[in-house]
């Protein structure tokens, strides 16, 4: 387990989760029960798919959503919501891919696959199946 200063990383990343949990809600992430969506998020490398599965939601909603809304129908209020929170979420999952790979669960190539495809539209979603795949 890695620390800094004596704070543990994951004791960190619990309250990261605690607090999108309560803004973002885990219901209708890739179906199954909510002890299966709890149990990916015990391990360093579920931590990243699912912050890079809400990082891309809110991802998509930023560009074909309030972009649009802002650029053809002249209202920035959507990207004045949107962009924020998923400025955020990016934060939380470079944090998380970083930490992911100090505690070496994701190597090198994975941690810089993870961070590129996040610029990507779509691409968080294919590196959660490559990441699902290797965990398997």
């Amino acid at each position: 387990m890695a620390t800094t200063k004596g704070v543990s990383c994951y004791s960190f990343q619990v309250e990261l989760f605690d607090v999108l949990f309560l803004t973002v809600g885990m219901s209708g992430w890739r179906g199954g029960s909510e002890e299966m969506k709890l149990e990916l998020l015990k391990t360093s490398v579920g931590r990243v798919r699912w912050v890079g599965w809400v990082e891309g939601v809110s991802w998509l909603v930023l560009l074909f959503v309030a972009m649009p809304m802002k650029y053809v129908g002249n209202d920035p209020s959507a990207v004045k919501l949107v962009g924020p929170i998923h400025g955020a979420l990016f934060v939380a999952l470079m944090l998380v891919v970083g930490i992911a790979w100090l505690e070496k669960a994701l190597g090198f190539k994975q941690a810089v696959m993870v961070m590129v495809a996040s610029v990507i539209p779509f691409g968080t979603f294919w590196i959660d199946r490559k990441l699902a795949r290797a965990s398997d």
